[in-house]
């Protein structure tokens, strides 16, 4: 009764959880969309404001500082010739004048300083130099005590970028720290390498509020030469939404034909980023994708990582064709993909995925780039409790496009515990108990077999020391399966298991000093285990009526031997086995710090008893290898003792040489999947020239189904250009060739 209960709120909250997460995820991205399209119209004016704030931030630390904090020492004067006034009480420095306090350095031809007013006025060929600023004006004005600043035909550079203003002025208000309004007139940013086919930003005044990083532009253009293009009458906006990424692309696609597109991505907030693209297609319409991702390094007990993937188009298309379900593709064509992980706290975790569309070939039709690296699709929502020695956690999973064949997990409880002590003994007990609801789904989203499985799973062990470093771990384990089926006669099996597990661990340390491998010392851990399993089944009933729905779909990694360490567990056999297991790990460390080096592992099933079907032995190695930061080497191997068949074969070696060169080498032959070799090299040649290449080489069939090449060039000025072209071939739908050129000024 308590699991029907449990079983039926699961079911509401996971429909509920899919309507939700529709109508709030498309709402916010189209009301995201039409924030970014407003702001559209020459958005590039962003980054310039970047170096406006920092000006002004290191104007407003003068004020702020005398504010906060006890007066500091008066500041030094020097010059050629000094003189004070004693009426006025004003020093008056000419000849390489410099008034020099803790926080800057202020120089022109003449300074004057009042010490009762505590403000300085530098004139002629004043030089500001503070807070990673150097500024340059004709006169430049200070209040020590207020924190205000004016400033006349002032430059200041921040690589690579210039900015000239006629005048600068900031009003502080409130005493407070980062609270002042600061005001240019006549403003112009530029490219340090300005030439006359360079363009610059103009903007008649802009009002910048420190407080809230709100400003206010007047009149902006883009100036080229002396002539002014898009011309702005105002813009108003907020410095913490700073764009970061501007793209322009054309190419052809075979489905779908010529293409002409642009994208951009702004930061929304501290760790999230809103991208909008947007692809003209002449022959079928305008493809819109919004995407929406946030991402908050896991450095607390709470992260989270997110993303919000939308597209549409209205498609024109004399020619759609049919879906994978048959059906003519209908003129309105939209998806949306969304997945997340939130770590609520130190023990709770949330995590789903959701892809919906309205037909099974728009994503292959108009995100091909994105297919070709994203085929496996799943829709669940988890949520998991991590214990100190147990763990909770419910999944559903459901089909959500009809065309996707999965066994749908509605729900699936799961508790696993241990190994824990036993009353303050030696002995340890692990327990796992998992209830699911299988159904099979078809790709025309029809129900085929269902099964109710409730799994129990119990495990003891005890460990013993022996001579030499030697440890001796015995341990029985027994499980018991009853499937509810739909259609036919309930299943049960009850499977035992003994096991021993002899291990021995050796500890070794080197002194190696090399400074070119950034080695001062070597650890090297290294353990031998040697492990027998014997399972045998202890009551059984209608055994072959037990659907396989819960069953690995490839078996590539280690398989494992333990009874409790099968997951997808519906095929369980009986089996005997002995493996032995080797295990390696040098870790070097050099000026205080650690990092692994090598992990070196290598499994081989000795032995296996032939009187169980499910005799079948493997060995499998891996290895994980990192000399240096700028050498890494991995690869792994799996392999049928019994038939001598390789089941994995992968290998992967990057190369990096700075910033000049950067290679990489793979290698993967998986079952029955292909066998192929795939190579990728960026190299710089220079300042402004850099090539990329790539290859993808089938060795079964001796095709090519990939390839590609792009050049960048940055003559002098502010332009970069580039070239790029690709092919794939082998694929149903995919076979393109796309060229895209490219001509990207720097922040305009």
């Amino acid at each position: 009764m308590i699991i029907s209960i449990g079983y039926s709120c699961l079911e509401t909250f996971a429909n509920i959880t899919k309507t939700v997460w529709l109508i709030k995820n498309h709402f916010l991205l189209v009301t995201q969309s039409f924030r970014v399209i407003l702001r559209l119209v020459n958005p590039k004016i962003i980054a310039s404001f970047l170096l406006i704030i920092l000006l002004a931030s290191a104007f407003q630390h003068l004020g702020a500082a005398s504010r906060k904090v006890p007066p500091s020492p008066q500041p030094t004067l020097e010059a050629d010739d000094i003189t004070f006034d004693e009426k006025t009480r004003v020093s008056q420095l000419k000849g390489n004048a410099i008034l020099r306090s803790s926080s800057f350095v202020l120089s022109a031809d003449k300074i004057l300083w009042n010490n009762e007013k505590s403000t300085a006025e530098a004139k002629g060929d004043a030089i500001f130099t503070g807070y990673d600023l150097r500024v340059l004006a004709k006169r430049i004005v200070i209040h020590f005590q207020t924190g205000e600043v004016m400033a006349e035909n002032l430059k200041v550079g921040y690589y690579p970028w210039v900015l000239e203003a006629e005048k600068f002025d900031s009003e502080a208000r409130d005493n407070q720290k980062s609270s002042a309004r600061f005001r240019f007139s006549e403003v112009e940013l530029f490219s340090r390498n300005k030439s006359q086919a360079s363009p610059s930003l103009h903007m008649e005044s802009m009002t910048l509020d420190g407080n809230s990083s709100k400003f206010i532009a007047k009149s902006i253009g883009v100036k080229l030469g002396d002539k002014t293009f898009f011309k702005i009458p105002n813009l108003r906006g907020n410095l913490n939404q700073s764009a970061l990424d501007y793209n322009l692309r054309a190419g052809k696609r075979s489905s779908v034909g010529w293409y002409l597109g642009a994208k951009r991505t702004w930061a929304v907030r501290e760790y999230s980023d809103f991208t909008l693209s947007a692809l003209m297609f002449p022959e079928r319409g305008i493809y819109f994708s919004p995407v929406l991702k946030g991402n908050q390094l896991p450095v607390t007990e709470e992260f989270y990582d997110y993303s919000v993937r939308m597209g549409g188009i209205v498609d024109y298309g004399d020619e759609r064709g049919m879906d994978r379900l048959g059906e003519a593709i209908p003129r309105n064509r939209g998806l949306v993909d969304v997945n997340f992980i939130r770590r609520i706290s130190e023990r709770w975790r949330f995590a789903g995925q959701m892809f919906a569309n309205t037909d099974s070939e728009l994503y292959r039709d108009f995100q091909s780039d994105r297919f070709a690296h994203d085929q496996w699709r799943q829709n669940f929502g988890e949520l998991s409790y991590e214990g100190p020695v147990y763990s909770i956690s419910t999944l559903s999973q459901w089909q959500q496009n009809d065309y996707d064949s999965l066994i749908e997990q509605s729900p699936n409880l799961r508790i696993d515990a241990g190994p824990a002590p036993v009353f303050g003994t030696k002995f340890s007990h692990s327990l796992a108990l998992e209830y699911a609801i299988l159904k099979e789904k078809t790709s025309h989203g029809i129900t085929g077999e269902e099964s109710r499985k409730l799994d129990l799973g119990y495990k003891m062990q005890r460990p013993f020391s022996l001579p030499v470093g030697l440890r001796y771990v015995p341990s029985l384990a027994f499980r018991a399966q009853s499937f509810d089926l739909a259609n036919q006669g309930n299943a049960k099996r009850q499977l035992g298991e003994w096991g021993n597990d002899l291990y021995i661990q050796l500890l070794g340390s080197y002194e190696v000093h090399n400074k070119i491998w950034e080695i001062e010392r070597i650890d090297h851990i290294s353990g031998f285990s040697l492990r027998h399993r014997r399972r045998t089944l202890m009551h059984q009933s209608n055994l072959s009526n037990i659907p396989l729905l819960d069953n690995p779909f490839a078996d590539l990694n280690l398989s494992p031997i333990d009874l409790l360490e099968e997951i997808e567990a519906d095929g369980l056999k009986p089996h005997e086995i002995l493996r032995l297991e080797w295990t390696n790990r040098l870790i070097g460390s050099y000026q205080g710090a650690n990092r692994e080096l090598m992990s070196f592992n290598l499994f081989q099933d000795l032995w296996s008893n032939d009187r169980y079907e499910n005799a079948k032995p493997h060995s499998y190695g891996e290895i994980d290898l990192s000399p240096a930061p700028w050498l890494t080497f991995s690869a792994q191997s799996k392999v049928d003792l019994d038939t001598g068949q390789s089941l994995r074969n992968s290998l992967t070696c990057r190369i990096r040489d700075g910033r000049i060169n950067d290679l990489s080498v793979t290698y993967f032959k998986f079952d029955d999947f292909g066998e192929e070799w795939q190579v990728f090299l960026t190299r710089r040649l220079d300042s402004r020239k850099q090539i990329a290449m790539g290859v993808r080489f089938d060795e079964e069939t001796s095709q090519v189904p990939y390839w590609m090449g792009e050049i960048k060039y940055r003559p002098k000025g502010d332009w970069t250009l580039g070239i790029a072209i690709s092919q794939r071939e082998g694929t149903a739908k995919e076979d393109e060739l796309a060229i895209a050129l490219n001509a990207n000024l720097f922040s305009f």
